[in-house]
This record gives C-alpha cells, sequence and structure tokens, in this order.
C-alpha cells in the first residue's frame, strides 16, 4: 500500500482536519491540525482529499480568504495523484 509521503509528487507538511479528536495526532508521521493554524506564508498549495466533503471544506476556506484554484483545489483536479 502507497503511503503519503513516498506516493505523493508533492510535500505533505500537514493534514488539516476539523476533527478535535484528531488533532494533535499523526498519520504516517505527519501532523494532523486544526484548519485554522495553517501559516498561509509557509504553504503553497492546499489539496482538499475529501470528496463528499468538499463543498463544506471549500466553502471554510474561502471563509479563511484561501482562493479555490490560487490557493487549494479538490485532489481529483491533480492528475499526478490519480
Amino acid at each position: 500500500m502507497p503511503t503519503l509521503k513516498k506516493s505523493c509528487v508533492y510535500q505533505v507538511v500537514s493534514l488539516l482536519d476539523n476533527d478535535k479528536l484528531r488533532q494533535g495526532e499523526k498519520l504516517e508521521g505527519i501532523d494532523i491540525v486544526e484548519p485554522e493554524s495553517i501559516d498561509k506564508e509557509k504553504i503553497d498549495y492546499i489539496i482538499v482529499a475529501s470528496t463528499p466533503g468538499y463543498p463544506a471544506i471549500a466553502g471554510q476556506l474561502a471563509s479563511m480568504d484561501y482562493v479555490e484554484g490560487r490557493d487549494f483545489c479538490d485532489y481529483r483536479r491533480l492528475p499526478e495523484l490519480m
């Protein structure tokens, strides 16, 4: 089974999750953090990996002043991840 670090062409620096129970945990050594904790100056792009949750997540990111296409997208728009 591929891992996030080995199968991704991007450097994954953190995983965002609204679930307070998951925040502070790690998945494959990658920190799970609350979305509000991300520093816009330290990231290049946000890739949303939740298909059913995409509309809500996109709305949340937009309310945080991120712009779809410029700052984030659905992972299905990145063929190198498929």
